[in-house]
């Protein structure tokens, strides 16, 4: 059998491997879970709608594939979310279970933390270097962007999560095939398409991805050929492909079945419905390129408002790993491959944001950039790293290093909890005043008669006022049943409102 090109060759851990994995993880771990009950202050009304369906799911049994409510989510986030509730209730102190914000972001800070060793191992099958997959982990581990969204309960950050195994399976898969195709390789291959299909119920930037994964089954073929492989080549692509559209296939045939919730959420914010489309599409390229590192979203929700999203160190290596990338493909270098599929990446993942017409630059519509941004940033670090081994000593490289690697864990800690976390403009954004009123309504007394009093407000088909949905959720009134069983009332109408104020023994809230 042919030799195995070095693009497609592995060498196993060496000895520090699976302490610097751990030393990684642990980091991460602390940064997505540290304070997860405080920090973000309140309840966003999107996360508030996610924890109504899940509490719904739980009850009636009905886990949905796509939820319509709030112009329309894939389910599985929201499921998932349903199976901690679930956990939680099993354990509860209080009858009934009372939910908190923390409980609805469990599985955000765990895809958050297990994205980052997914990148690790991606990142080294890409580069072969130790060095530069840790380094390219430890920036994820640090990286505010990637943190904050590991703390609030948007689906969003399990479509990193799903993409960077899915190609981490897809490239380790592949290196099995080509020298020894047995069971093992195609088991991979078959999970990496499952794992690629499952991110399609993830979130709808996740869309774009197909023209990635073409790129790297192209590639791949390409070797393939050369090693005079091309049936293995078709017969892996083959599966993972079949794999991958198993797995995706409920969504499709709901979308099928119901094509304006496909197009929904994409029609009422996409760039093309705008009068000047060509002026704001030119406009949302370059805010979304400038906010890695000039001036990032301005959503205090999202960001610091207006913080670039790569810190300034980090963000010097992304420009570093960016030009020895463009600098590769035109000398069309054999090892530009791991820079020339970040590049695409990069593009690729952009274009939700910079199709939209919306709040761009867009931290969450971009953020399948993060993986892509953190290995350029990492290749660059390993170049400075070479630069430096023949001019300073071990001992004043390690020093360094643990230096660099100190203050970015500081500053990550430092501006998520004291910057980010404390700032008012962030109380707002996830209104942490109706979230403390729905606690204040959950600890008034059961049996006491409670009425919350919504001015002019139109209900749903819940009996709810939408946009307080975070108040209902915390204090248990999410649902007609739910409200019986507490002794909760909505209230709407004036004259009502002005009869119950008055009513002796009742709790009454005017919103």
């Amino acid at each position: 059998m042919a030799p195995v090109p070095p693009h497609l060759r592995l060498s196993p851990l060496h000895s520090s491997g699976p302490w610097l994995i751990a030393a990684v993880f642990v980091l991460a771990a602390f940064l997505r879970f540290h304070h997860l009950g405080s920090a973000p202050p309140g309840l966003f009304s999107d996360e508030a709608i996610n924890g109504v369906n899940a509490m719904e799911a739980i009850q009636n049994g009905h886990f949905q594939v796509f939820y319509p409510d709030n112009n329309g989510r894939e389910g599985l986030f929201i499921n998932i979310q349903a199976v901690f509730l679930k956990i939680f209730d099993l354990f509860r102190a209080s009858s009934p279970f009372d939910v908190e914000p923390w409980m609805l972001r469990v599985p955000s800070a765990l895809f958050g933390t297990f994205t980052v060793i997914g990148l690790f191992f991606l990142t080294r099958t890409l580069t072969g270097s130790e060095f530069t997959a840790g380094a390219a982990a430890f920036f994820v581990a640090t990286s505010f962007w990637h943190i904050n969204f590991s703390r609030i309960g948007f689906r969003a950050i399990s479509a990193v999560f799903w993409f960077t195994w899915a190609l981490y399976l897809l490239f380790w898969g592949f290196l099995n095939l080509a020298p020894e195709p047995r069971g093992k390789a195609y088991g991979v291959l078959a999970a990496a398409g499952l794992v690629y299909g499952v991110g399609f119920h993830s979130y709808i930037a996740y869309r774009v991805t197909p023209l990635l994964i073409l790129l790297v089954l192209g590639w791949l073929g390409k070797r393939f050929i050369q090693l005079n492989q091309t049936k293995l080549w078709l017969q892996g692509a083959a599966l993972f492909l079949s794999t991958a559209i198993l797995t995706a296939a409920p969504l499709a045939l709901y979308f099928l079945h119901h094509p304006d919730a496909f197009f929904a959420r994409v029609n009422q914010t996409s760039v093309l419905s705008s009068a000047d489309r060509g002026h704001r599409l030119w406009s949302n390229i370059g805010s979304t390129a400038l906010m890695l590192n000039v001036a990032g979203d301005q959503l205090a929700r999202h960001n610091v408002p207006g913080r670039p999203e790569v810190f300034l160190p980090v963000g010097i290596l992304l420009l570093l790993g960016l030009g020895l990338g463009l600098k590769r493909a035109i000398q069309r270098s054999p090892d530009a491959w791991p820079f020339m599929l970040c590049l695409v990446w990069l593009m690729v993942a952009a274009a939700p944001a910079v199709f939209s017409n919306e709040g761009v630059p867009h931290a969450m519509r971009s953020i399948l950039m993060i993986p892509p941004c953190f290995i350029l940033a990492a290749l660059g670090a390993d170049r400075v790293r070479r630069w430096l081994i023949p001019r300073f000593s071990q001992r004043t490289l390690t020093i360094a290093g643990a230096a660099v690697a100190l203050l970015l864990a500081v500053e990550a800690y430092w501006t998520y909890f004291h910057v980010f976390a404390l700032d008012p403009r962030t109380e707002t954004a996830f209104e942490a005043n109706l979230a403390d009123l729905g606690r204040e309504i959950a600890e008034a007394p059961l049996t006491a008669p409670k009425y919350i009093v919504f001015a002019n407000a139109k209900l749903d088909q819940r009996g709810c006022p939408p946009d307080f949905y975070s108040v209902l959720l915390l204090c248990g009134g999410f649902s007609p049943r739910e409200r019986e069983n507490r002794n909760i009332h909505i209230v709407v109408n004036g004259e009502e409102a002005q009869r119950v104020e008055h009513l002796p023994g009742a709790y009454v809230w005017i919103l």
